[in-house]
């Protein structure tokens, strides 16, 4: 249902109705890998900026985080109670969001995978979601033809958290 190149396009993940995912060789067409696990179409393969890893979405509901190198899921990113449509990773490989025939966008941590926030759309299905961590921003699109762009604290970098804690607590380690 979709197709990406890896960052150096040596690599095709590839997004199928037959509720896989597969990575292929640009270069002479082999396949390499096979990604199961999903119990519904996968509607998008992408990959995080290294290209070690893959997130897939799907209509059973879930993202998979995936190992690229070994073919087996590191993750099941459950919690959307409709397809999920889009998964993409931040720039900086720390998040994924997704986004939901449900009318949310969910913002997950990548290292110990959770869920760290819910973003509710307007009531309308969310086609695509896409999320920059540089300034803890989240935008999503909405079927109904809306986009909004939110504002995800805890997507913010670990920098910026800590200079929001010291100046928040000050030299001496008491609350201002």
């Amino acid at each position: 249902i979709s197709a990406t190149f890896s960052s150096d396009g040596k690599l095709l993940a590839t997004a199928s109705a037959d509720n896989t995912a597969a990575l292929w060789n640009v270069a002479d067409g082999t396949r390499l890998k096979e990604f199961r696990g999903h119990t519904g179409a996968v509607f998008q393969a992408m990959f995080n900026r290294s290209d070690t890893q893959l997130v897939t979405a799907s209509h059973d509901r879930s993202a998979r985080l995936w190992s690229v190198s070994e073919g087996k899921p590191i993750a099941k990113l459950a919690g959307h109670s409709g397809p999920v449509i889009s998964a993409a990773f931040a720039a900086d490989g720390q998040f994924i969001v997704t986004a939901s025939g449900d009318g949310t966008a969910r913002v997950w941590n990548v290292e110990h995978p959770q869920e760290i926030a819910v973003l509710p759309s307007n009531g309308s299905p969310l086609r695509s979601a896409a999320i920059e961590p540089q300034h803890g921003r989240v935008v999503t699109a909405a079927e109904d033809g809306s986009a909004r762009t939110w504002s995800c604290g805890p997507c913010a970098p670990a920098a910026e958290l800590a200079k929001a804690i010291e100046a928040r607590i000050g030299l001496s380690g008491t609350p201002r």
